[in-house]
């Protein structure tokens, strides 16, 4: 889980590193999600980045994640410069995709805000131009008193703070009201069997799929005529099966 000791380590005045802040945002979706639906989505492989360090589990993930893509060098390979100053404009790119993640796999999250509209704006990268305006809905990122976005600054790590803790919250209030809107519990399709008490077959019968399956987000069971009981939780765009004996 991302404990508040974790983010204490950011508390600072100094700029925030890409590697820390991806790293951070893949704990945050680790703290936010089952553990059953992270295991469908492994890190990336250690020679997926050629940077010359060692990249932590927490980059790697991110980046299996889609949160850290890195960039082509001159040389035509991937980097993915954990080491390097983040951008406030890079910060955005990276909540966004984390969101995204989070409701590709799991519950959409509401962005209530309005789009900004900054002064600095044409200063804002082409490629940036969707994040900067989406981190607004989000209510996650804004323009100072002057309405701008600075971009190309350096995010401080005290801004980072604030930024990873809502985003935190913003996800974990999205699950549970996936889980609340089925009565926070699970609806027996077939079967009055007792399963709470059931044995899980092992990871190995746990798989996502992509079929239209006409269920509406929540969790759902259904028992066969040998008892066999299958949980489905039902994400945005994937559903997650388990079967259990009793």
């Amino acid at each position: 889980d991302l404990s508040n000791s974790k983010l204490g380590t950011l508390k600072s005045s100094a700029p925030t590193t890409r590697g820390q802040f991806a790293g951070f945002l893949a704990e945050i979706i680790n703290s936010a999600l089952p553990d059953s639906i992270q295991k469908k989505y492994p890190a990336v492989s250690g020679d997926y980045f050629s940077d010359n360090a060692p990249l932590t589990t927490s980059i790697l993930k991110a980046a299996g994640y889609g949160i850290i893509s890195g960039s082509i060098g001159s040389d035509g390979l991937r980097y993915a410069r954990p080491d390097d100053q983040l951008t406030r404009q890079e910060a955005a790119a990276m909540v966004c995709s984390a969101l995204d993640f989070f409701e590709q796999v799991c519950a959409p999250i509401e962005a209530s805000g309005a789009p900004a509209v900054y002064t600095d704006q044409a200063d804002i990268s082409g490629w940036a131009v969707e994040y900067t305006n989406r981190i607004a809905k989000y209510g996650l990122m804004t323009g100072d008193e002057n309405k701008n976005f600075n971009p190309k600054g350096q995010l401080k790590r005290t801004e980072a703070t604030v930024i990873l803790s809502n985003c935190l919250d913003r996800m974990s209030e999205a699950f549970e009201g996936m889980l609340a809107s089925t009565g926070g519990s699970y609806t027996v399709l077939s079967s009055g069997l007792d399963w709470s008490k059931a044995n899980q077959f092992g990871y190995g019968d746990n798989f996502m799929g992509r079929p239209r399956t006409g269920l509406a987000f929540g969790h759902y069971t259904a028992v066969d005529a040998q008892g066999v009981i299958t949980g489905i939780v039902v994400g945005q765009t994937e559903f997650q099966v388990e079967r259990y004996d009793n």
